[in-house]
């Protein structure tokens, strides 16, 4: 049901159409640049590619709607995928270890014990130093 809801909210107006036109034609234009620079037989026909997509998004932007449309669909399924494997590979190759490091040496990055100082517990941690003036509130960066 996501995939549906944010397929309705692509822009199919004759502007992104145009800009999706002309983006992948310069796309073509470098990597046909690139083929014909090394000298491969496939350098022409990317290039004559990039002409083509060129003039459709200059001319007629809207035969490019159904290429557009899979383009924008394949992108959909391909940031929810890798959203999610950036996600964890930074759970478990950053966060986890740093975990395991800081309890294998006893530091404690949440201050979580109970402070039994005064009458009633509590999880206030007071501040030692000089008193803070309204100015240091102000640019705090």
């Amino acid at each position: 049901m996501l995939l549906k809801d944010n397929i309705k909210k692509i822009p199919m107006d004759r502007r992104a159409l145009r800009g999706f036109g002309l983006l992948m034609a310069c796309v073509l234009l470098l990597v046909g640049g690139w083929l014909w620079w090394k000298a491969a037989a496939s350098g022409p026909w990317v290039l004559g590619a990039a002409a083509l997509l060129a003039l459709i998004g200059l001319a007629a932007p809207a035969v490019l709607k159904p290429i557009y449309k899979g383009w924008m669909i394949l992108a959909l399924i391909l940031g929810w995928v890798m959203t999610r494997v950036v996600l964890t590979l930074v759970y478990y190759l950053v966060l986890t270890p740093i975990g395991f490091l800081g309890r294998a040496f006893g530091e404690q990055f949440l201050q979580l014990k109970l402070k039994r100082s005064g009458e009633t517990p509590s999880y206030w941690v007071r501040r030692t130093g000089p008193p803070r003036e309204k100015s240091d509130y102000e640019r705090q960066f």
